[in-house]
């Protein structure tokens, strides 16, 4: 059976769970639940963009366009989540281990979700990519969960900014 087509960012499994308040900015872009945020030049915090080296974590939380104040951020530096792949490049056990970019998208407007995912095209053992996934998530659900497209993986964020800039796959 084939895997289900359904990106909700990178939701936090494994490790503290502990959140931190980060400061955004008064025009700030949507930000979903579970999106990855970065830390930028401004010293605010924003969605992730593809290739980021300053991710500090997932969005704990859910803030609409322009709201500004603060967002509360999943950002232990040893945490694991779950990721779905947007396509069927991570299809053989050789393709863990290494480290991939993030298709960074806008959140649901109906349910402030997060739809980012992990870029299945862009596998490599280059130490400036943001994700390194870790193994196939069990996944207990009717569809299961398979090598292949849309498959689910536990990961890791490899550049993440409290912790180093990221190591080769």
């Amino acid at each position: 059976m084939a895997n289900v087509d359904f990106p909700r960012g990178f939701i936090p499994i494994d490790g503290s769970m502990r959140t931190h308040n980060y400061p955004i900015a008064s025009n700030n872009s949507q930000i979903g639940l579970y999106d990855l945020v970065e830390r930028r030049s401004d010293g605010l915090i924003h969605p992730a963009q593809a290739s980021s080296t300053t991710i500090i974590g997932s969005a704990a939380e859910a803030k609409a366009a322009n709201a500004g104040g603060t967002l509360a951020v999943y950002d232990d530096p040893n945490l694991i989540f779950e990721a779905q792949m947007d396509e069927a490049e991570a299809d053989a056990q050789t393709d863990f281990d290494l480290n991939y970019n993030i298709v960074a998208t806008t959140p649901n407007t109906t349910t402030g979700q997060s739809q980012m995912e992990i870029d299945s095209s862009t596998q490599a053992a280059t130490a400036t990519l943001p994700i390194k996934i870790l193994r196939l998530r069990d996944v207990q659900t009717a569809a299961g969960n398979a090598l292949g497209a849309n498959a689910v993986f536990e990961c890791i964020i490899n550049n993440h900014v409290l912790k180093s800039t990221g190591v080769n796959g």
